[in-house]
This record gives structure tokens, C-alpha cells and sequence, in this order.
């Protein structure tokens, strides 16, 4: 093997987000915060953690290549390759092979992953990544031997061990070479093949400290506190206010806390991180949003309450409007074309773009609204299940 320390990654992001509803209008990973979208702090992790040259696999609209460019951070060059059909990750990987050396680094679009742990994965080669969880019945689970890695079993009934699989591979280029065969939901597997090279021997087992799959719209909220923190939010700006923004009188603010350009925060807000309110969000008089992400120009009215809330661009929520965000764990949440259980205690509403909540609402926990969704006084609101 090649023994040249890695310097290239492949991002796989090629997914249509359908389980990201009401927010995927586009590409989960464009989803933006502190004024960057969450690829751009993945890119500027692998930069960190050593990689020069990213191939980032995307689909045909081609939303990320127009979003990020071909330059997004200094010392970083990131090529683009385009899905053409959504024939898989394995499919997805293997229409970037032309673009890849003898070997390189995967990993997903929509998963977040710590530096010190990319940077033990880069150091070890061929090696995976993996997370010890208390419920591996729901993952990809390791069979471990040793420090190597033997093989994966997917959603194994009695697991092996405690080890997920969590998506990020240090690999040689000759292992996808040639196809493996589809899979029961008639897709090219990216972990087939990486199963065939545990197969071959040799394959090291990294063990993370930390991982964020951003599954669904709530995942936005971890993955807030995730970069609203070192080394993405440094000490000294744990509130950083645009020098655009307007601040009402008595607002108090408890970071880490964004306020991005233009935004306008009436009198007397309470205002409590993590928090990120991107460019030209308005915030009513004697509101107060604590825990959430808020997107472009979107409107929150006078003496609102919201928590643990996701509310996309253009979206208008009326006065007096109460948002709770306790006891979202367990709750059944019906998205576009499916249902999903909430797992975390505090997730208030998602909004999806251009929705709007007429004034005097109570909502929560766990309020999903589709996208251009209007909740009126005359709708009646669903209750959530608990499973």
C-alpha cells in the first residue's frame, strides 16, 4: 500500500434530505448557521484535520456546487461530481472514482464528526470509525476483533458489541473497483464494500468521541450547540452582534449568542443561546427566544415565547405566540412521507419556508409546519403520539 499520508476526502451528499421535512427545500447540509452553511464548517473541519482536496458527490440540482464554489475556504480545493440517479451511496461513490487517488477518506454530507476523530481515522489506514451507543440494535453494529474490524452487521437483533458504524471510512480505491451487488432496497451499498475490506484483513477500528447525524430538522438543534462552541465560536465572541443589527432597549442576552446583518431585535428580548439569528430577522418587543435557529428574513412577533424551535427563511410567527419545547422524547412526529420518533427531550417547532403561525398560538412540543403552511385560528391542531 501506499504509504503517502492521505490528503483527500470524498463527501457523499447526494441525498434529496426527505427526512429533514419541513426543512428541505435544499440540500440538508446548505442549511445555515452563524452565516455559513453546515458544510462549510465540515469543510473547514477536514482542512483542520489535514485534508487539501475534497470531491463532493451531489445531486442533479446541484445546490451545493452553486452554494460553496469551487474555493469555499483558503487551502482547500473542492471538485464537484454530480449523481446523476440515486442508485445508492455505493453509486454515489463510484461516479467519483475518476476524480480520487489510490486512497482517501469517506465520509457523509449530513453527519457530523470531531476533528481529533477525523484526524486518528487519517492516521490509520485502511480504518473506520466508530461510536459506542446504547442502542445498537438501530445501527450498523461492529464485530470487532481486537483493534480490527471483522465485519458489520446491519441492525443486528443481538449485537456483537456496542459499536456503531457511524460513516466515515479510510479506504483504498481498489476495494470499489468492481460492483457488489444490490441490496433488498435496490441500492449499491457503500457499506458492502466496506465490509469486503474488513473481509481482506487489516482494517483498524477508531473509536469517536463524538457524532451528530442530522437526520431530522430537530438534529439542527445539536448541531448548534455543537459549532456555537470552541473552536468554531471562540470564547471572546460568545455573542457576536453584527455591526448592522439594531437592539432594542433592555434586551438581555445570554450567549453564545449570533445576531447576524440587519436583523432588528425590539425592547426588552430575551435572548438565549445557543442562538443563531441569521441576516434580516425580526424580533417583536418583549419576546423571547432561547435555544434556536431563526433564517433569513423571518418575522417573530411582540411578546412571543419560543424554545428549541427551527424557523426557516421567510416565515412570519404573530404576536403572542408560546412555543413549548419540553417533553419531546418518545413523541410520534408525522413529516411528508413518513413518520419518526423524536429523540430529545427539548425540541419546540420546525417551520418550514415561508410558513406562518397566526398570532395567539400555543405550540409544542415537537410542532412541525410544512413549508408556505399556514396555522390559522381555524385549523385545529394535532396533537403528537407517544410511542
Amino acid at each position: 500500500m501506499n504509504n503517502t499520508q492521505t490528503t483527500t476526502a470524498v463527501i457523499l451528499a447526494a441525498g434529496s434530505s426527505s427526512r429533514f421535512w419541513p426543512l428541505n427545500g435544499v440540500h440538508k447540509g446548505l442549511s445555515k448557521l452563524m452565516g455559513k452553511p453546515l458544510l462549510w464548517y465540515t469543510l473547514k473541519t477536514l482542512r483542520e484535520a489535514g485534508i487539501e482536496d475534497v470531491v463532493l458527490v451531489q445531486g442533479v440540482k446541484r445546490d451545493i456546487e452553486k452554494e460553496l464554489g469551487s474555493s469555499p475556504l483558503e487551502g482547500l480545493d473542492v471538485r464537484y461530481v454530480v449523481q446523476q440517479d440515486p442508485m445508492g451511496t455505493g453509486a454515489a461513490l463510484r461516479c467519483a472514482l475518476n476524480e480520487l487517488p489510490e486512497k482517501f477518506l469517506v465520509l457523509y454530507g449530513d453527519d457530523l464528526y470531531a476533528q481529533a476523530d477525523i484526524e486518528a481515522c487519517r492516521n490509520a489506514f485502511p480504518s473506520l470509525l466508530a461510536l459506542e451507543v446504547e442502542n445498537p440494535r438501530e445501527f450498523g453494529v461492529i464485530v470487532p476483533k481486537g483493534d480490527m474490524v471483522e465485519d458489520i452487521i446491519e441492525k443486528p437483533e443481538h449485537p456483537p458489541s456496542s459499536l456503531a458504524n457511524i460513516g466515515m471510512y479510510h479506504v483504498p480505491k481498489d476495494v470499489f473497483l468492481e460492483k457488489t451487488g444490490i441490496s433488498s432496497r435496490g441500492e449499491e451499498e457503500l457499506t458492502d464494500y466496506i465490509k469486503t475490506l474488513a473481509k481482506r484483513g487489516g482494517m483498524k477500528l477508531i473509536k469517536a468521541s463524538y457524532w451528530q447525524p442530522l437526520s431530522y430538522a430537530w438534529s439542527l438543534l445539536d448541531a448548534c450547540s455543537f459549532f456555537m462552541a470552541p473552536p468554531y465560536l471562540r470564547e471572546n465572541q460568545e455573542v457576536a452582534i453584527h455591526e448592522s443589527a439594531v437592539l432594542g432597549e433592555g434586551c438581555e442576552i445570554t450567549g453564545p449568542c449570533v445576531i447576524g446583518p440587519e436583523c432588528k431585535v425590539g425592547r426588552g428580548c430575551i435572548l438565549e443561546g445557543p442562538l443563531s439569528l441569521e441576516e434580516g430577522v425580526v424580533v417583536g418587543d418583549e419576546s423571547e427566544i432561547r435555544r434556536s435557529i431563526i433564517w433569513k428574513r423571518s418575522h417573530i412577533g411582540k411578546n412571543c415565547k419560543i424554545q428549541d424551535s427551527v424557523v426557516a427563511e421567510d416565515c412570519v410567527v404573530g404576536d403572542n405566540v408560546t412555543v413549548e419545547s419540553k417533553g419531546a422524547q418518545g413523541l410520534l412526529v408525522r413529516l411528508a412521507n413518513r413518520e419518526a420518533v423524536v429523540k430529545r427531550e427539548r425540541f419546540g417547532m420546525a417551520m418550514g419556508a415561508g410558513s406562518r403561525v397566526e398570532s395567539g398560538k400555543s405550540l409544542g412540543p415537537a410542532f412541525l409546519l410544512e413549508p408556505k403552511g399556514e396555522l390559522v385560528e381555524e385549523q385545529k391542531i394535532y396533537d403528537n403520539e407517544r410511542v
